[in-house]
Parts: C-alpha cells; structure tokens; sequence
C-alpha cells in the first residue's frame, strides 16, 4: 500500500471515528436527560406522602387539578408498552434502580467516548507524520 493509499485510509478511519463519537454523545446526551427525568419522578414520589392536591397536563397547555391520596397505585412502564400497578415505594424503587442502571450506561458510554477519542488522537498523529514523509 501506498503512503497516499494509506493516508486516505487513515482519513476515512478517523470520519468513521467521529461519527462514532457524535452517535456515543447524541446516546449520552440521551441519557443525560433520562436521568434529569428520573431524578424529578424520584423527587415527585418522595414528596405524594400525604393526600395533596396537583396539576396535572392533559395536553396543549391545559392543566386539570386533581387529588393524589397518599395511598395512591401508580402506573409504571416497565418496558415493551407495558404498565404495571406499584405502591409509591416500590414506583420509588423501581425507579431509582433505573437511575442506577442509565448511570452505569452513561459511565460506559464515556469510557467508550474517551477511547474513541484516544484513538483519533493516536491516528492524526500518526497521519501528521505519514504527511511529513510524504513532503520529504
């Protein structure tokens, strides 16, 4: 293979790297606000220990109060469009494992990012100096 083969590989390497990272940080991003979510519905929950009064959306800006009995059964997605009944402690629980799960996520996926980014900087380097021979 050629240096001029060989740079245009290592170029074509580095613009699939990239895209790599841009869909790890679109993926991070993600979960970034899954988890902002999930903390606010954790907080929600702690906060319905007792009979009180909310807005709730019903869409296009329109909100209905309603009462929540501290009692009350809550829906939760448990994955593949289906709900399933809990008390608030056990919505609590669930929730908060799924907390720890994306965070887990989040962690490999800069792990993954910083890799990718390690990678890139090691090929440019390498480019670089495949470009000064080439200028020799």
């Amino acid at each position: 293979m050629s240096m001029d083969e060989r740079l245009q590989s290592m170029i074509a390497q580095l613009k699939s790297m990239e895209a790599y990272l841009n869909d790890l940080s679109t993926r991070e991003a993600a979960i970034i606000r899954l988890i902002e979510e999930g903390k606010l519905a954790s907080d929600a929950l702690r906060a319905l220990d007792k009979d009180m009064s909310v807005f709730t959306p019903i869409g296009m800006g329109v909100y209905v109060q309603s009462m929540i009995n501290a009692d009350a059964k809550f829906l939760v997605n448990v994955g593949a469009g289906i709900s399933i009944e809990k008390k608030r402690d056990d919505a609590i629980t669930f929730v908060e494992n799924r907390l720890r799960e994306l965070e887990a996520a989040l962690n490999s996926i800069a792990s993954q990012k910083q890799e990718v980014q390690m990678r890139m900087e090691q090929m440019r380097r390498e480019a670089n100096e495949l470009v000064m021979q080439m200028q020799k």
